[in-house]
């Protein structure tokens, strides 16, 4: 039987083929009956049927594999065959067709839940590479909790062809006031992420890429006084590491991701130029750029008598506030509820108060504002004008080490008023060995 010799393709001539060893090549073989139809034998059963059809207005040839011998009888490979070219003479592909309706089916049915999981996936991985590099992961760490709490059981259960794309605005708009601008930063990364994966399996979908916070957060203005920091002082002293965390904070006005992440490595306690003070990677600032933290007396003392976290697994951490397995600290709801009860605070203070604190009591002691906002690493600070806060490169060291000597000055003043004695201008009040402290987790009920 010779290549594209014509004979009929029933069960009889294929039993027949099958019986014969074959040349080791496959042999194409057409149906004598119905043009186009034939099959592809490559010796013994290996027998493929197979059509070839031109669609009306179509200079292309199209070859399709029907099936083969021992999933399809002959028969219904023919009625197939007829099918396909039937639908060519009247100027219809009935293959894309099917292929068309396959892939709508798939996007339909298309379950929003392993979009969500891939996202998890990705960014997981963007958290592991920011801490890997000694930066912070909490932010990431935040959208995925929110994934989890809002996005997800708002549209997790829907397929892509029901899906309502107003639903990704109701997730912001059902988070809590204070949660819709990190849920809209989740959503659009959300979508983004979500057309990309689509797209690379042919999948187009209409979704908004903007979306709004209905009820946006208004600046804070609260500022503790400085009675309120004597408070807060005090109560920080039996809170252990944390509360020692917490007067850092107090002293050097940085922010809380900022000393979570201060390195021991990071420390110049001894320098006759500068003084001591304390160098932020670039990696571990909001500004993205390295800044110098002066360090008054007191937090020099705080520093010399807080001693390295070790554990018996991890061995000594390089972080000075370390936390469980010598990473960074977390569990800061546990400890501003700790601070709020031990000073006596409102509802709604935040360890952030502190930065607004301290540069406003400097400002009302007559400190120029652009040392003020120095203090705070702001990229680029709102109190110079114009070009003046693109081309002033000055540090002003100097004057942010007096300001904090004032600011220092004044904390402890009203420190010394509320224990109703003067703290040690040299030990600072530490010069007891440390006790860490377990803080009680903040108790959720349920209504």
């Amino acid at each position: 039987m010779g290549k594209d010799a014509p004979f009929k393709v029933n069960i009889s001539t294929l039993r027949a083929l099958a019986k014969q060893p074959g040349s080791g090549q496959r042999v194409t073989l057409w149906d004598s009956s119905l043009p186009g139809f034939g099959i592809r034998w490559g010796g013994g059963d290996k027998i493929t049927f197979i059509c070839k059809l031109r669609v009306r207005g179509s200079h292309q040839q199209i070859f399709a594999s029907l099936g083969d011998w021992i999933s399809m009888t002959p028969e219904a490979a023919r009625e197939r065959a007829l099918a396909l070219r039937t639908a060519a003479q009247a100027g219809r592909n009935l293959l894309e067709e099917e292929r068309a309706a396959r892939v709508q089916q798939d996007r339909d049915t298309f379950p929003l839940s392993r979009l969500l999981d891939s996202w998890r996936l990705a960014t997981e991985a963007v958290r592991a590479k920011r801490m890997a590099a000694g930066e912070s992961g909490s932010y990431e760490k935040e959208l995925l909790r929110l994934e989890g709490k809002v996005v997800r059981p708002l549209i997790g259960a829907a397929e892509l062809g029901a899906f309502d794309p107003d639903q990704l605005q109701a997730c912001i708009d059902s988070a809590r006031p204070g949660d819709r601008r990190n849920v809209r930063a989740l959503v659009v990364r959300f979508v983004k992420h979500a057309r990309t994966e689509l797209r690379a399996q042919g999948v187009k979908v209409a979704w908004p890429t903007r979306f709004e916070v209905e009820v946006k957060s208004q600046p804070r203005w609260e500022r503790y006084t400085l009675d309120e920091m004597a408070r807060i002082w005090i109560a920080a002293g039996a809170l252990g590491r944390r509360g020692a965390l917490v007067r850092f904070l107090m002293l050097t006005g940085c922010r809380r991701s900022e000393a979570a992440l201060a390195a021991w490595d990071d420390l110049v306690l001894e320098d006759a130029v500068l003084g001591p003070h304390w160098n932020q990677p670039a990696a571990r600032t909001k500004t993205r750029r390295p800044y110098r933290v002066a360090l008054s007396a007191p937090a020099v003392a705080l520093l010399r008598w807080l001693p390295p976290r070790a554990t018996r697994k991890s061995g000594e951490a390089a972080l000075i506030f370390a936390g469980r397995g010598n990473k960074p600290l977390g569990g800061w709801t546990a400890l501003l509820t700790a601070v709020r009860a031990g000073a006596g605070l409102r509802p709604g203070s935040t360890l952030h108060d502190f930065r607004r604190t301290l540069v406003s009591v400097l400002g009302d002691h007559g400190f120029d504002p652009q040392v003020a906002d120095g203090l705070l690493n702001h990229a680029q600070s709102a109190s110079l004008p114009g070009v003046m806060a693109t081309y002033n490169r000055s540090e002003m060291w100097e004057k942010r080490r007096a300001a904090l000597d004032l600011w220092v000055e004044l904390l402890f003043a009203a420190v010394d008023r509320a224990l109703g004695t003067p703290v040690s201008r040299e030990s600072w009040s530490f010069d007891g060995p440390f006790e860490d402290a377990q803080l009680a987790k903040p108790r959720v009920v349920c209504v």
